[in-house]
């Protein structure tokens, strides 16, 4: 399965992306759906020059925490950090 990793945001308004196909079985992809997944009360709409990260998987975008991430889910999605590439400004 092919997952994408986008941030946004920041002192300049950049978007970044990076993917990765990946070996995560359904179960595997709940499970790190379930931990890294921002709720409603995490997400500070006023927080300036902040940003956000959001992972494209199973054809949905997820606003989530990377430090929430571990194990091979944080190594998979760290690798993918460090290969963000802007393609908005």
């Amino acid at each position: 399965m092919k997952i994408k990793l986008i941030e946004t945001g920041g002192i300049l308004p950049v978007t970044k992306e990076a993917s990765a196909e990946v070996d995560w079985t359904s179960v595997e992809s709940e499970e790190i759906i379930k931990k890294i997944t921002v709720s409603n009360t995490e997400i500070n709409p006023g927080l300036r020059d902040g940003i956000d990260h959001i992972l494209e998987i199973n054809g949905k975008e997820i606003s989530i925490n990377l430090n929430k991430a571990d194990g091979k889910f944080a190594a998979i999605l760290n690798e993918l950090k460090s290969k963000l590439k802007i393609i908005k400004t």
